[in-house]
């Protein structure tokens, strides 16, 4: 979390899964993530640039090469391994959300 003069802590998303890691971005241009609840500001995130856009399908088409080969049943076990990974990252990152600010600052 980070604090942007408000003193409301906000997410910053300054990063994209490339290539099998997850990489600082290039691009410059920063948008405001808003809660449409209220229209808090709720995190800052980092656009990608075309530098961006073609690292992500250069990694894509290298890895088409052998992820298409791999059989059925490898492409799904691997899928679903990552989904879990996502699944169990975003309900962690939405419980901190819903929990009250004194919650979040709570350290026990």
């Amino acid at each position: 979390m980070d604090v942007y003069g408000t003193g409301t802590p906000v997410r910053v998303f300054d990063q994209a899964y490339i290539d099998g890691h997850f990489v600082s971005l290039h691009g410059s241009q920063v948008i405001d993530l808003v809660n449409p609840t209220d229209n808090e500001v709720i995190g800052k995130v980092t656009m990608a640039d075309d530098i961006d856009t073609q690292n992500a399908i250069a990694a894509a088409k290298q890895a088409f090469i052998t992820f298409s080969q791999s059989s059925k049943a490898h492409r799904m076990d691997y899928l679903q391994r990552r989904c879990a990974v996502l699944i169990t990252k975003s309900e962690s990152d939405i419980d901190k959300f819903q929990s009250s600010p004194a919650d979040r600052l709570n350290t026990h």
